[in-house]
């Protein structure tokens, strides 16, 4: 995925403190300066607005979010919208789960908190206080409107697909974020 978008546009990664490499054995990266577990959204967005201004990114930006980087992605737009161009969204964890699992919460915040792998138990493994960061998002601005959400504009299943969308479709992924690239006003 990432080198088919670099061949038109400026391709950063960025690996969260603790977060698990895709893979086998299942390994946490290295890329990353491990930092204090556990987290809230917001010490996040303030790491990533930092490498942002370190690695010296033209701003605005498109963001492709997997999993609970969309949590985070929704604050950072909230944070800094002039910042965001747009938003691609995998399989992400929206600041709505906890209504939304209503009564079977407190169970898949444990199951959050603990997935049940050999990691479980490092303190470098990624954990986020949902509840506070749900806070963050509930208390900071509005999500701005970022690209036309122009008539016909696709929510696309990855049907055949896992949770790593982006590692078993990175051609999807890809070209949805080329979309959104292509929509973004010169």
């Amino acid at each position: 995925m990432q080198d088919r978008l670099a061949e038109h546009v400026r391709v950063c990664s960025y690996d969260r403190p603790g977060t698990l490499v895709y893979g086998t054995p299942l390994a946490l990266t290295t890329r990353s300066t491990p930092v204090p577990q556990p987290r809230t959204a917001g010490a996040a967005v303030r790491d990533l607005h930092a490498l942002v201004g370190a690695a010296k990114l033209t701003t605005p930006v498109v963001i492709v979010a997997h999993s609970f980087g969309g949590l985070l992605t929704q604050l950072y737009a909230q944070t800094y919208p002039k910042e965001i161009a747009g938003v691609v969204f995998v399989d992400a964890f929206p600041a709505t789960m906890p209504q939304a699992v209503g009564g079977q919460w407190p169970a898949y915040q444990q199951l959050l908190a603990s997935p049940g792998t050999a990691l479980d138990a490092d303190p470098a493994f990624e954990r986020f206080d949902v509840d506070a960061s749900v806070a963050e998002i509930k208390a900071a601005p509005a999500f701005p409107r970022l690209v036309d959400l122009r008539p016909g504009t696709p929510h696309l299943l990855a049907t055949g697909s896992d949770h790593y969308v982006q590692v078993s479709n990175p051609d999807l992924v890809a070209d949805t974020a080329l979309l959104v690239i292509g929509r973004i006003a010169p």
